[in-house]
């Protein structure tokens, strides 16, 4: 008979994830999660992660969560005893948030980090839905921020007072020998850079833009776009991945997506206002890559689009061409609020970065269903939006097109999408939905990746 539980003195591969559970209100929350432990049911301790990095001094993934809304990356793969752990716990080494708002004509972007609850070598809680039981070659776990419990804004600016309390949960995942989402292993639209190629030609290793480390492999049924195959691959090439955990805890990519083989720099996040000259503007960086490296390569929030500036989509959205609406992304239909990939030289003219590359890219949006249709094969769903979402705050600003509804966005779901949501689609439904965001002659218009659970508002 063979065991099916915990052996003594076997290890198995964990694989650590993280990912956020939150509402609309914050353009970026990080928390530095210095370690992470296990206890069993004897009071034996195991350590699941730890920066290395002594307390006060940052720790070596800084963990921002806000674009982790539904998603996961990957933390860390480490081997640990197999057993029964009936707690765990975390301590951090700071936390930070930033909102944005809007008023009478003034773009105001705060952030807060002077609080209490999240100073060097302070508690997170981290809770267990039930004991977990590591056992078998490897496993999956998901660290969940739980950010609506993790920070309370009593007072904002000019006179802020602000507490944290890191909360998150962690649970086990079940792995698919075909995932389709991260509720089964798949991770996708991963931001990388290749920091090595191994010997075999189909292995490399990159670092994602919260610095931590993968090693990933690659075989024959790897979907490449924008790059021939493996051999064109690079040291330094900056790209988007969607990768397949494996039943030994490895990572293989499933598809490899090159938008601009040649720029060294790359930078994410919503776009906040136009300013001045004509197709310059200013965004809120969310991740970056390659902005500290030599000669003087740097990131800035403020970027213009040129003649020769290219516009793409997300390779991860091969569904464009049966839309029931035309999806169009250009320097005239960027929107306050879309969330957006740019590429540039890492130089400036006249203080703003040029961008090679324009990236429509993912984002996730929370809020109310209030209406329901079909249309050529998709459900149509009309989501309505808290005030406070970033969408309907930034709307009104002179030079951005005007949306006919800015509180609104209509979601488009087929059967590409992932509905990771625990009850059926009715109007009234609080929802997530992860997606790209087209302006569509005053409409707002989501490809729809991903629906998960909503956050109370």
């Amino acid at each position: 008979m063979i065991p099916t539980g915990p052996i003594g003195g076997e290890k198995t591969n964990v694989v650590v994830l993280l990912t956020n559970t939150a509402n609309d209100q914050l353009v970026k929350f990080y928390v530095t999660l210095d370690t992470l432990t296990l206890t069993d049911k004897f009071g034996n301790e195991v350590t699941l992660y730890d920066s290395g990095i002594p307390s006060g001094q940052g720790g070596a993934a800084p963990g921002e969560f806000v674009h982790l809304n539904g998603v996961s990356e990957p933390l860390v793969t480490t081997a640990i005893p197999q057993a029964t752990y009936t707690s765990a716990a975390a301590t951090v080494d700071g936390c930070s948030f930033t909102n944005v708002t809007h008023q009478s004509g003034s773009l105001n972007i705060d952030e807060y980090g002077a609080g209490t609850g999240c100073g060097p070598g302070s508690s997170g809680t981290v809770t267990l839905s039930a004991p977990l039981v590591i056992s078998g070659s490897a496993m999956v776990l998901s660290l969940n921020l739980q950010q609506s419990q993790s920070y309370t804004l009593t007072s904002p600016y000019p006179n802020p007072v602000v507490s944290f309390s890191p909360t998150f949960t962690l649970d086990p995942i079940n792995l698919s020998p075909n995932p389709t989402s991260d509720q089964n292993g798949k991770l996708a639209g991963l931001d990388m850079q290749i920091t090595s190629l191994g010997e075999t030609g189909n292995t490399f290793t990159a670092t994602i833009p919260d610095y931590v480390q993968l090693a990933i492999a690659t075989d024959a049924s790897t979907v490449f776009q924008g790059a021939t195959d493996f051999s064109s691959l690079a040291v330094g090439t900056l790209l988007n991945a969607d990768l397949a955990i494996q039943s030994d805890g490895s990572l293989k990519a499933t598809r490899i997506e090159v938008d601009d083989a040649t720029s060294p720099t790359e930078w994410e996040g919503p776009f906040l206002a136009p300013t001045s000259p004509p197709q310059t503007f200013l965004t809120q960086i969310v991740q970056q890559q390659g902005c500290a490296g030599p000669p003087n390569l740097l990131c800035s929030g403020d970027f213009e689009t040129t003649g020769t500036t290219a516009f793409k989509v997300s390779g991860r959205f091969t569904n464009l061409t049966s839309l029931p609406f035309t999806p169009v992304l250009s320097s005239a239909t960027l929107f306050a609020g879309q969330n957006l990939e740019a590429f540039t030289s890492g130089t400036f003219t006249g203080g703003n970065q040029p961008a090679t590359t324009v990236v429509l890219i993912p984002q996730t949006i929370n809020g109310t269903v209030a209406s329901m249709t079909n249309q050529n094969g998709f459900a149509v769903y009309t989501v309505t939006l808290a005030p406070y979402d970033l969408i309907p705050t930034l709307q009104g600003q002179v030079g951005v097109p005007a949306v006919t509804t800015p509180n609104s966005v209509a979601v488009y779901v087929d059967t590409n999408t992932q509905l990771l949501n625990s009850g059926d689609i009715a109007v009234g439904s609080l929802l997530r939905f992860n997606g790209v965001i087209f302006y569509d002659n005053g409409t707002l218009r989501m490809d729809c990746a991903q629906v998960n659970d909503g956050v109370t508002e």
